[in-house]
């Protein structure tokens, strides 16, 4: 089946407790946690990690948007999940198919698991007072390994792709009733714009997946062509991002952040920053079936110099996995390379920096982050701030803050498409529907906002937002 009729599509789990009508559990390899999509297969006795799928404006200093013990709500894993704190680098543990994760506030450590063999022990608390890493316990990361330490392996299993981003997965669920309501409120006089939104905001991406099918199969008409032809302007846009999925949607972004004059490189970012390999190659594929060209060549070809490295980088999708632990002789290196690429007296090694924080795991990146702050006494980000600037700073430092806090990172960014003289619709649309896919995670941006902004997020929208348009928003976000 082609992207073009059925492209597979994806963003985040399904609804966290009970299915939506007509939604049954997904089967074969989706079969599995709702937390685990994107996520490599538990080994041994090491938990697998969380995952993420996906922005372009300044991400956060580094520890300083944590809240303090009993903030906003735990994260819940899996897709788009910030990292649990007083686990640096380490995978964390996930929960069932359908099972509530365990609760405990924002910023509160997990119980205590084994720690990997032979690996260093975890920092013993989450983000300190004041936005100061918490100190290292002895003999923690950045310490020199000894002679009797064997180097742990760094390729771990690799994770599957996000829901709705496998495009061989079957869709388990009939969605020909929502198919019939969709056509029935575009058919004829009018719109029945309710029916739309309040049947098109609530669905997953393995419904939408669904829902296509059925249009296609069942009405025999095209989705996006009826929603083009009954709608306008921004709210078209925004029906439109959430009728292709989140695959599809990804394509279409990129292909219009390098079409026209100049690169909308905040769009650009938000799609191709943070991806799992899985992911990455989904997107990659998707792109050549649904436009016959190679992605990596013509993003590549609408960016230049270090920054078309950078993101040759990036679209390779060999970034270690989340099931990879921190190998503290690599830790060394890296604190070592990255001092020296922006902090020596010659110069600065932009690509070296580029190719540790497109290349290593989340879980490394926040290892990494934390004893740049206990060794050097300075953020990591305030070091790359300092020596970069333009598009590439930009990018690393959101590749920097979606590996330490990714709810917070997206919640910035929704702010940011918000903020100043009039409303960035297109960016706006992007990351509303894209945090949307995964209710959990999207409870965890929310949360992030209101500690951050102190408001909510939902209330924050509307005002920026107006008619058929403003209802679509909010509901996605409620």
């Amino acid at each position: 089946m082609s992207y073009g009729s059925y492209p597979a599509q994806q963003g985040g789990p399904p609804p966290s407790h009970s299915p939506q009508p007509g939604y049954g559990p997904p089967t074969g390899q989706y079969n599995q946690a709702a937390h685990q999509y994107n996520q490599a297969p538990p080994q041994a006795s090491y938990p697998p990690p969380t995952a993420y799928p996906p922005q372009g404006y300044p991400p956060p200093q580094l520890g300083s948007n944590a809240p303090p013990g009993g903030g906003y709500p735990p994260p819940q894993g899996g897709y788009g999940g910030p990292p649990p704190q007083g686990q640096w680098g380490q995978p964390f543990p996930q929960t069932g198919y359908g099972q509530a994760p365990p609760p405990g506030p924002y910023g509160q450590a997990p119980p205590p698991t084994p720690p990997y063999s032979g690996s260093f022990p975890p920092p013993p608390q989450a983000y300190a007072q004041g936005g100061q890493f918490p100190p290292v316990q002895q003999g923690g990361y950045g310490m020199p390994p000894t002679p009797q330490y064997p180097p742990q392996p760094m390729v771990g299993a690799p994770a599957l792709p996000s829901p709705g981003y496998d495009p061989h997965h079957v869709v388990p669920v009939d969605m020909t009733l929502a198919a019939n309501t969709i056509r029935a409120a575009m058919k004829g006089f009018g719109t029945d714009d309710k029916t739309l939104i309040n049947t098109l905001a609530k669905l997953d991406p393995i419904q939408i997946a669904g829902l296509r099918q059925a249009y296609t199969t069942r009405i025999k008409r095209d989705l996006e062509k009826d929603i083009t032809s009954e709608t306008s302007g921004d709210y078209r846009e925004a029906l439109l991002a959430i009728v292709r999925g989140p695959l599809l949607h990804d394509v279409y972004c990129v292909r219009k952040a390098i079409k026209g004059i100049g690169t909308n490189e905040d769009m650009l970012s938000d799609v191709l920053v943070g991806r799992s390999n899985a992911d990455m190659r989904a997107i990659k594929a998707a792109y050549r079936q649904t436009f016959r060209k190679d992605m990596v060549a013509e993003v590549a070809d609408d960016l230049s110099l270090d920054t078309k490295q950078h993101f040759r980088m990036i679209m390779e999708a060999r970034r270690n996995e989340e099931s990879s632990p921190v190998n503290s002789q690599q830790l060394e290196h890296d604190l070592n390379s990255l001092f020296e690429a922006t902090e020596g007296k010659v110069g600065t090694a932009k690509l070296q920096v580029c190719e540790i924080l497109t290349n290593r795991s989340d879980g490394q990146i926040r290892a990494i982050a934390q004893q740049y702050q206990q060794r050097y006494q300075r953020p990591l980000d305030a070091a790359i701030r300092s020596k970069l600037s333009g598009h590439m700073e930009e990018t690393l430092l959101l590749q920097l803050a979606k590996a330490t806090d990714r709810a917070m990172s997206d919640a910035m960014q929704l702010e940011a498409a918000m903020k100043g003289m009039g409303t960035k619709d297109e960016l706006l649309i992007q990351r509303v529907v894209r945090a949307h896919w995964n209710r959990q995670h999207l409870e965890q941006v929310k949360g992030a906002y209101r500690h951050k902004y102190h408001m909510a997020l939902v209330d924050r929208v509307k005002g920026e937002t107006s008619g058929h348009y403003k209802e679509l928003m909010e509901k996605c976000l409620i």
